[in-house]
């Protein structure tokens, strides 16, 4: 078992061997940051911000996290593979010097690491999560911040039949077992918008993508067991990036995020 503790940190990362590499979809990065100096600053994640200041906020924050992971990881693989076991599963967390404080799930095995960062934050409804996203383009890599509703964990505890009543325990176990994602969305909506799946080792989530925010929020949670049909048929298109069509409830168009 990793030691647990306050750290530094960072998001999605992928070791070989305990040397970075690089996976084909490039969820995996690695970041080498060097003769950098960090300022004392007062700023925090709070439940007042908009979008616009919860991005800026949780990226600014970012390079931090993403340099201790990087850090930490090969440590950790080092000393699993001391301690002559074949993989583990640990986490460590971190508060930054802008006072939020961040989550890292290291997912260790003989062959690479792969780690992944949340941050556990409220809004009006309740508990929620944030993670980092990153998505290619022709011409850029693209930083999009995740945000995972209250009604998205209390649907995954749900239709996961895990019975947690503290919803710290259910974002732990989401993060824990869903490393692996695959990202399918629609068309350009009318403001902007456009309706997201992302396909997780446990399930399917749902929500919004805004292009111009960088922002994906998700707002509910399906589990494998629970899929219908034409749910099925939706995962196998995004698994196998062939188009789909779904229809959109109208009362689903408003409070996107």
């Amino acid at each position: 078992m990793c030691t647990a503790g306050k750290y530094e940190t960072k998001p999605w990362l992928l070791y070989k061997h305990g040397a970075p590499a690089s996976s084909h979809n490039n969820r995996y990065t690695y970041y080498v940051l060097s003769n950098i100096q960090y300022l004392k600053c007062k700023a925090m994640l709070l439940q007042t911000m908009n979008l616009h200041e919860v991005y800026h906020e949780l990226i600014t924050d970012y390079q931090t996290v993403n340099r201790k992971g990087a850090i930490q990881a090969p440590l950790l693989w080092r000393q699993m593979k001391r301690n002559h076991k074949k993989q583990e599963v640990c986490s460590i967390t971190y508060k930054t010097m802008r006072r939020n404080e961040w989550n890292i799930v290291f997912r260790l095995t003989g062959e690479y690491i792969k780690t992944l960062y949340y941050l556990r934050s409220r809004d009006h409804k309740g508990p929620v999560a944030y993670n980092i996203y990153f998505q290619n383009t022709d011409a850029e890599r693209q930083l999009y911040v995740v945000k995972y509703t209250t009604h998205f964990f209390e649907r995954y505890n749900e239709r996961m039949a895990l019975g947690f009543i503290d919803t710290s325990k259910i974002i732990r176990h989401f993060f824990k077992n869903n490393f692996e994602f695959e990202q399918g969305q629609s068309n350009e909506l009318y403001d902007g918008a456009r309706l997201t799946n992302f396909v997780f080792e446990d399930g399917i989530a749902t929500g919004w993508k805004d292009e111009e925010k960088k922002m994906i929020c998700l707002k509910t949670f399906i589990a494998n067991n629970t899929l219908t049909k034409n749910q099925q048929m939706l995962v196998d298109s995004i698994k196998n990036n062939r188009s789909y069509s779904l229809s959109i409830n109208a009362a689903h168009l408003q409070s996107k995020f």
